[in-house]
């Protein structure tokens, strides 16, 4: 089994808590909170995760305004020693699941009473079955990547060999199934992998959260809005399956590429013609903002009597850099696309 380390308390624990009784509320997650005497016992039953069957022991100790509890959790994918927190005030629990600050951050409200038996039997029982279901998953370590209902890529984590994924989405594709690196921080797996477009020879990232059994293509080392968020779903694709994700995502991308990039090429002929049609080498230094837009493709100039025609080509050719664009000052006389192999 995976032992996943959500967060370590820094000195030995205290008792914090004053006696009481509370319901732990939150979307989709219900729980429990007591405390006995010196005595503290938590239960929190999520969609893929909980405590246990019951509730489990807890120790609490006050951080500055914080008071820290820690517990175990248990997921598909193992075992975990979680920390969340509250304040004084007793309204609200604090329960960080993933490895990037505010990422899968859980906030459940604090009642002060223990909910109804058939709520809590409910709860418990949800938590159970989603359970069985998440290791059933995380057993066979084959997962499907989902975009809502669509198909956008598979995952491989094998025991006994490297990780593996494919990718065939409209943004983002590999060129077929490729290795990966993987990295373990916290609740999460980092998983590194050549990946399309590259436009500096950068990899590819996803983090997996091995609570929610989501995935997410990070922009940087803290969660920012527009970042790509997928589920991990359990099941094998078929060849025709994937052949038909993988033919929708080039379309889809293409067209995507078409939207952007045409639009720019009148621009940047437009600049061009301006400027008396210097070469590109010149034209980028003149307008370095617009020269950032053409990386993944080579881009050179040509004088045609009084017409400035400006060409683009993608280099090298894959998923979303992938056309070959040519303007004068009439518009868009050529723009075809560069197969690549994937």
């Amino acid at each position: 089994m995976l032992l996943l380390l959500l967060a370590c308390g820094g000195t030995s624990p205290t008792h914090a808590l004053d006696p009481g009784e509370w319901t732990l509320q939150g979307e989709a997650v219900s729980g429990i909170l007591q405390v006995v005497g010196d005595r503290c016992f938590i239960g929190i039953w999520g969609p893929s995760f909980r405590t246990g069957e019951t509730e489990v022991e807890c120790h609490s100790f006050r951080e500055g305004e914080r008071i820290t509890l820690d517990f175990g959790l248990e997921f598909g994918a193992g075992a975990a020693t979680a920390t969340a927190w509250t304040t004084p005030e007793m309204e609200q629990l604090t329960l960080p699941l993933g490895s990037r600050e505010g990422e899968y951050e859980l906030v459940l409200r604090l009642t002060e009473q223990l909910p109804s038996s058939e709520v809590l039997n409910n709860a418990i029982k949800n938590a159970a079955e989603g359970l069985a279901a998440s290791k059933s998953m995380w057993d066979r370590s084959v997962f499907r990547i989902v975009d809502d209902t669509r198909l956008v890529g598979e995952l491989y984590l094998p025991t006994e060999r490297p990780p593996e994924i494919q990718l065939y989405s409209p943004w983002w594709m590999t060129r077929g199934r490729v290795k990966a690196t993987l990295t373990e921080k916290g609740p999460d797996l980092w998983l590194s992998f050549e990946i399309m477009p590259s436009l500096d020879a950068e990899s590819g990232l996803v983090i997996i959260n091995r609570a929610t059994n989501q995935l997410v293509l990070p922009i940087a080392d803290r969660p920012l809005p527009g970042e790509m968020r997928f589920q991990l779903e359990e099941g094998e694709v078929t060849q025709e399956m994937r052949d038909a994700a993988v033919a929708s995502a080039l379309r889809e991308g293409l067209e995507r590429e078409r939207v952007v990039m045409e639009p720019l090429a009148k621009k940047t002929q437009r600049l061009a013609q301006s400027r008396n049609c210097p070469p590109w080498s010149v034209l980028q230094e003149l307008e370095p903002e617009i020269a950032t837009h053409w990386k993944g493709y080579s881009v050179r100039s040509e004088k045609e009597g009084g017409n400035c025609a400006i060409k683009m080509d993608a280099r090298p050719a894959q998923q979303g850099r992938s056309l070959s664009i040519r303007v004068n000052k009439d518009g868009v006389v050529e723009s075809t696309n560069r197969p690549f192999e994937f």
